[in-house]
């Protein structure tokens, strides 16, 4: 049974519920939400925790979209990062692997990771549902995340502690979750938006090749 209140802490737990709760309300017809459908500021409190993911046929996954919370803890714009970097190599295939279920058998996605095999501090927790894309494809995903550090890396993950997945169209009522705030679209993080950045601080750059002669 497809089951996050055992891995989260209670804070967590709720957190998750909320966002899923804003997904589920977009259901019709018995599908998948369509991404048109989805407006930031309905995520209110959780927006900065939140993330969207398109499909990438060799990667599983990028980010498309990267609320505050992931942009801060790795110093830089996530969009067009794939989600498995934040893993190791060895378990990128595993992960490529249960993002190809998700999409094509819209499911939702709960996953958890430690930096090391004795986790002693909050281990990351993902959470993914799918969203259709323009062309009526499940092809983008909606996801929460929690326990990011505040320096993290990319692949600095290396053992996975959890992995469910569950078709996310049913029991649709099962839960009674509490009201999402509403955010003022003026309120920072309102947006998906880019690393918080505090006055006269240098921007964080995305990662380039560059040549040396």
């Amino acid at each position: 049974m497809f089951n996050w209140h055992d891995g989260l802490k209670p804070y967590e737990t709720e957190k998750f519920e909320r966002v899923f709760k804003v997904w589920q309300s977009q259901i019709e017809n018995g599908d998948v939400p369509r991404r048109k459908a989805l407006r930031p500021v309905e995520l209110g409190q959780d927006l900065p925790d939140c993330f969207i993911i398109q499909k990438d046929k060799w990667l599983g996954g990028r980010f498309r979209f990267a609320g505050n919370t992931l942009n801060d803890a790795f110093g830089m714009d996530m969009r067009a990062i794939p989600l498995p970097s934040l893993v190791s190599f060895p378990l990128r295939t595993t992960m490529q692997t249960l993002l190809d279920k998700m999409f094509g058998q819209k499911q939702k996605l709960f996953l958890q990771y430690s930096r090391d095999a004795v986790e002693t501090g909050s281990p990351l927790s993902l959470c993914m549902f799918p969203l259709k894309d323009g062309a009526d494809i499940t092809g983008l995903a909606l996801g929460v995340v929690s326990g990011l550090p505040k320096n993290a890396t990319l692949g600095c993950y290396n053992s996975q502690l959890t992995g469910m997945s569950e078709n996310a169209l049913e029991q649709r009522n099962a839960f009674e979750f509490p009201k999402v705030k509403k955010m003022n679209l003026r309120e920072p993080g309102a947006n998906w938006g880019a690393p918080t950045i505090e006055k006269g601080a240098r921007k964080p750059e995305r990662p380039y090749l560059r040549v040396v002669k």
